[in-house]
């Protein structure tokens, strides 16, 4: 019997441990550990936590007070932009918004102060935030005053002290023009002048300019004025301009003195605002690099820890890496060894409970094994038999309580079944290959013998069917052939007729091809002929447009001569005029002139002369304008002939053209029937030859057909051969 034949003496490993540890035991110790390490770096994590946003609070206080002074310098800079657009356009709107940012200045000094006062260790003095709201207060100051300089002064010409000097200026120009004195109104202009000078430069010595214009002035003659109540009212409207032009130069000295004092304000509070921000800026580094220092400690104690404990981690991981690859390896190897056929390698022992039961399977799985591989090298002969085409083979029974029971019977099963089958598709096929198709299969196979016994008796019937059809279409395909090959012969013999008379049709239509060629040249020289006569009437007709157009140019250039011709006439006339008042003049100065009176006589006289001609000269132009018209109207009706000609011309041209193309068309149509035609005739021939080989092949066909006829006779077909087709088309 195999199981006690094949039975081997298995060597003994033992896998008992001295101390068993699971790997659940272990891993938990390592998790263990793991948690130890992570709640330390929780606890460090929130310390540093901690003191990260206490410190980032007081950085975030630090940044909010550096946005505030921001905010307190660009506040600055609008009301410096207000002031400078009330200077430049002296609107009270721009007076309102520099209030209006001397407030908001107001708001966010009180506000950086009580930032400052919020963060640990004072960044900023108070004295500091004390300067800079006095340099404020005294910069508002001052601007109010030179909003009062500005107002007296005027914000337009008619308001101010600007509006008095206009109004006296007004008065005593007034006063002028009813004088009707030019030196006294070009005294008053210098006045006027060094106003403006003043204006333009701030110069005080313009106002000692004008002091003296003005006594200058009063210097004139009282023969100047029509009556004294005139010069007391001049007087009084001058002095007053006077006063006034005195005042606005005072008021504008302050003015000036007031921007400069304006501007030195507000230097004086940029350096303090300057100071403020430098120390805000350098608490914020201090606190950054707290910050810095503090998160390098956490994250250095961060490291400490954490490298500690993954030193610790790894040691455990390591050991029970080992303590469970190990055994697992030797586990490996003693399965490889068995794959390989060797079932004497050892098992190691090992402290993990997991490993040794695994070791424990694996000892009886091996010796399952080695019963298995008895049975398997019989099994490998029968099957090594079966390909060999022998299925006599058999395999030794086990015996009862053997695991490989069931797998002997089903191997000798399969042989019986395919020994039985396979004899008897080959008994059919025997038969079959001899041309007996009345055998079948026998009954009573199964499975795929039956599917087989199956195929086999509908290939026998599907063979029998088509060899009974087969013959019939022989007969058939030989009679067919017979008929094929009478009617090539017949269609040879008409192909061959039909090919003669279209041999002679195209003989003539060549003919009449080349006729209608040479009546289509002819054409195309006529359509020349007429061409060349179209072209020299059309150069005929340009000669005569220039000729139109030359005349018109004469025509144009004695109008032009003509008007130049009475130009001239013109000017003898407006020359006689004037040599005509010269004599007059002349004759008034008495004897003296009496020398410029006889040149003015002689120029009249040739004044005169030149009218003469010049009427001379239009006369003979309306003449020649005349025989112009006359020549232009000639030309005219010869362009107009010419235009008919060429227009008759034209249509001739027409008429040749279309009888040209229609001849070269003809010749072209009858062209390309003669190639048809040719054509037609090569077809021909090529099928009276294919006719030709068609009575060849269908004589060839008829002796096929009637070997097949003979081949299908030497088959054995069964008796009932109809029923047996009916029943597999109903399959």
């Amino acid at each position: 019997m195999l199981d006690g034949q094949h039975r081997a003496n298995f060597p003994k490993g033992t896998c008992r441990m001295r101390l068993a540890v699971s790997i659940r035991t272990a891993i938990s110790s390592i998790v263990a550990l793991a948690a130890v390490v992570m709640i330390g770096l929780l606890g460090l994590m929130l310390l540093s936590g901690k003191t990260r946003d206490a410190n980032e609070a007081e950085s975030r206080l630090v940044e909010t007070q550096l946005q505030t002074l921001d905010a307190l310098e660009i506040a600055f800079l609008q009301a410096r932009r207000a002031e400078k657009d009330f200077l430049l356009r002296r609107e009270d709107s721009h007076v309102e918004q520099h209030a209006a940012a001397l407030a908001e200045i107001g708001q966010q000094i009180d506000r950086a102060r009580r930032q400052d006062g919020q963060i640990s260790g004072s960044s900023a003095a108070e004295s500091d935030f004390a300067a800079l709201a006095a340099a404020v207060a005294a910069y508002q100051a001052t601007f109010g005053e030179l909003v009062a300089s500005q107002r007296r002064l005027g914000l337009d010409e008619k308001s101010g002290l600007q509006g008095s000097l206009r109004e006296a200026v007004h008065g005593i120009e007034k006063g002028l023009e009813a004088i009707g004195q030019p030196e006294m109104q070009v005294k008053m202009l210098m006045m006027r002048r060094h106003e403006k000078d003043f204006i333009l430069r701030g110069d005080p010595i313009y106002l000692e300019r004008l002091n003296a214009r003005v006594d200058e002035f009063r210097a004139f003659p009282d023969s100047h004025y029509a009556d004294p109540g005139q010069q007391a009212e001049i007087d009084r409207l001058l002095t007053a301009y006077q006063a006034s032009f005195a005042a606005f130069v005072a008021e504008s000295l302050t003015e000036t003195d007031l921007r400069a004092a304006l501007s030195d304000r507000f230097a004086e509070a940029e350096p303090v605002l300057a100071r403020i921000e430098q120390a805000v800026a350098s608490r914020g580094k201090a606190i950054l690099a707290r910050v810095s220092e503090a998160n390098r400690q956490s994250r250095a104690m961060a490291l400490s820890l954490g490298l500690a404990g993954l030193g610790l981690f790894a040691v455990l991981a390591l050991w029970l890496s080992f303590a469970i690859s190990r055994p697992l390896r030797a586990i490996r190897t003693a399965l490889q060894q068995m794959m390989a056929g060797d079932y004497t390698h050892p098992l190691h022992a090992t402290r993990i409970t997991e490993s040794a039961a695994i070791a424990d399977a694996v000892e009886a799985f091996r010796r399952d094994l080695v019963i298995k591989g008895a049975i398997d090298k019989e099994i490998a002969v029968v099957i090594a038999a079966c390909a060999a085409g022998d299925f006599s083979r058999r395999i030794d029974h086990p015996g009862e309580g053997s695991g490989s029971d069931e797998l002997v019977r089903g191997v000798n099963a399969i042989g019986e079944a395919a020994q039985k089958g396979l004899g008897d598709v080959l008994v059919v096929l025997d038969a079959l290959s001899q041309g007996d198709l009345t055998r079948r299969m026998p009954q009573g196979h199964q499975g795929v013998f039956g599917q087989i016994s199956d195929a086999i008796d509908a290939l026998i019937g599907s063979l029998s069917d088509i060899l009974r059809q087969l013959a019939s279409s022989s007969d058939r395909l030989n009679m067919t052939a017979q008929q094929i090959a009478g009617a090539a012969d017949e269609a040879s013999h008409r192909g061959q007729n039909s090919a003669a008379s279209l041999e002679e049709t195209a003989a003539a239509l060549q003919t009449l091809a080349h006729t209608v060629q040479e009546s289509a040249a002819s054409a195309r020289s006529a359509e020349e002929f007429v061409e060349g006569a179209r072209s020299r009437a059309e150069a005929t007709r340009i000669v005569a447009d220039k000729a139109v157009d030359a005349i018109s140019r004469i025509q144009g250039s004695s109008s032009a001569i003509g008007r130049i011709t009475d130009m001239i006439e013109d000017v003898a006339f407006q020359t006689n005029l004037l040599a005509l008042n010269a004599g007059v003049e002349a004759a008034r100065a008495g004897e003296a002139g009496r020398g410029f009176a006889v040149v003015a006589s002689e120029v009249r006289a040739l004044a005169q002369r030149a009218t003469e001609a010049a009427g001379e000269i239009n006369d003979l132009i309306r003449s020649s304008e005349a025989h112009v018209a006359d020549g232009v109207r000639l030309v005219s009706d010869s362009v107009t002939a010419l235009s008919a000609i060429q227009e008759s011309i034209l249509h001739v041209v027409e008429k040749v053209t279309e009888i040209a193309g229609n001849t070269v068309d003809q010749a072209t149509g009858i062209t390309e029937i003669n190639t048809a035609v040719g054509a037609l005739d090569k077809d021909v021939q090529n099928n009276a030859a294919t006719l030709e080989q068609t009575s060849a092949a269908g004589q060839g066909l008829r002796d096929e057909a009637g070997a097949l006829v003979d081949l299908v006779r030497q088959f054995r077909l069964p008796t009932d051969g109809v029923m047996r087709t009916s029943r597999i088309a109903a399959e």
